[in-house]
């Protein structure tokens, strides 16, 4: 009713030691499902966010291959973050191309380490946040490939590292 076209989902699923992948996959579905039937029923593309490894199970871009295999209507899709796909060990160029259609969100991270890097700093995690361009996340070739197919969706620029974001967004908006 508010004509709402995109919604930013974060599925923080806490990754206990040990947990099982395949309970948690189970109810995954049970609970995502009917997210996915009334998201379709209403016209509204969901954008699922990613986590690094430690963190949740939504993990990269073998669960939402796997997500969209089990629930594959279009509007099960991903918030595309090229930081959390190199953070979860993933290419995030092959990453956007693989899942093109399903991007219906993005956000502009990058970052210079993968998930155990992060995990080693977690006093000081910001250290691994990188202003867009200067880390490895590959934000140049995703910003071009996202203009030359013609991409309309929010992008949101986001984790701009040091000194805060607040000074780094209005460069990070000229990008």
């Amino acid at each position: 009713e508010a004509h709402v076209k995109t919604l930013l989902l974060y599925m923080l699923e806490e990754r206990p030691e040990g947990g099982d992948r395949e309970q948690y996959w189970r109810s995954f579905l049970e609970h995502y499902r009917p997210v996915v039937d009334t998201a379709a029923e209403c016209d509204v593309y969901l954008a699922m966010h990613a986590y690094f490894p430690p963190i949740g199970w939504v993990d990269g871009n073998a669960f939402f291959e796997r997500s969209f295999e089990a629930l594959p209507d279009i509007h099960n899709g991903i918030c595309c973050d090229p930081g959390i796909m190199v953070l979860c060990g993933d290419d995030p160029m092959e990453g956007l191309k693989a899942f093109r259609d399903r991007a219906h969100f993005v956000q502009i991270r990058d970052i210079r380490a993968d998930w155990r890097e992060v995990m080693a700093k977690q006093d000081d995690w910001w250290q691994v946040e990188v202003f867009p361009g200067e880390g490895v996340a590959r934000i140049e070739e995703v910003m071009r490939y996202l203009q030359a197919t013609g991409y309309k969706g929010g992008i949101q620029p986001e984790h701009l590292g040091p000194p805060d974001e607040a000074t780094q967004l209005p460069r990070a908006m000229k990008c």
